[in-house]
């Protein structure tokens, strides 16, 4: 947001429920507006999320990646108990 008034982002994050017994994922559009940051978050799916993962990352800028914990890399990470991305999706 520090970058003016036409600066814009995007991210998508795994939030863990309340209960601590599953996840959601969130991708969030972020703009300024005043003193404030505008989100809109959308919920959406594991496969949904590694999609918009792979095409941000495609369009970052070059530097170093951004560390991802564990079970976080897409396909075949451990995205925990009964989690698993489905073949094909």
């Amino acid at each position: 947001a520090g970058a003016g008034p036409e600066a814009r982002g995007e991210l998508v994050t795994r939030l863990q429920r309340k209960d601590g017994l599953g996840w959601t994922w969130v991708y969030a559009r972020l703009r300024p507006e005043g003193p404030a940051l505008l989100a809109h978050n959308f919920v959406i799916s594991e496969a949904e999320a590694w999609c918009l993962r792979q095409q941000l990352a495609a369009e970052a800028p070059p530097g170093p990646p951004e560390p991802f914990g564990p079970g976080l890399d897409f396909p075949g990470g451990d995205l925990g108990p009964g989690l698993e991305l489905p073949v094909g999706a």
